[in-house]
């Protein structure tokens, strides 16, 4: 199979699971309100192949052919939030971290990066 036809098989397969229901989960009522889920959802696909030919020494006669490839992927879903309706009509709840939090949280993340960089530095 060559990169391209890798490539459609995995969209193709991908191309199954997207549907509305991968992003709006199923739906509750609860105390009069329907609560839909909603999510971020994300498709990342590669695909790759090669040929070639190496001419083998005068020992061994004849040619050697070879080709190979593969391909893969992924798929990502975080929930946001919550789509509400209710009686006063609908609206959106979403989920997350709070800005302070995503700061420490990215702040801690640069004084790990420094620390085991400065660890690499002293082997």
């Amino acid at each position: 199979m060559n990169p391209q036809e890798t490539l459609n098989s995995l969209s193709e397969r991908f191309k199954a699971t997207a549907s509305v229901n991968t992003v709006f989960g199923e739906s509750r009522t609860v105390e009069g309100r329907t609560i839909i889920p909603v999510s971020k959802v994300a498709y990342a696909l590669g695909a790759g192949g090669g040929e070639g030919r190496q001419s083998l020494s005068t020992e061994t006669a004849g040619e050697r052919v070879g080709s190979g490839g593969g391909g893969g992927g992924a798929v990502f879903a975080r929930p946001v939030g919550f789509l509400v309706v209710d009686s006063d009509g609908e609206h959106f709840v979403p989920v997350g971290l709070s800005k302070r939090r995503l700061i420490a949280a990215c702040f801690a993340g640069f004084m790990m990066g420094l620390m085991i960089r400065g660890q690499g530095r002293k082997n």
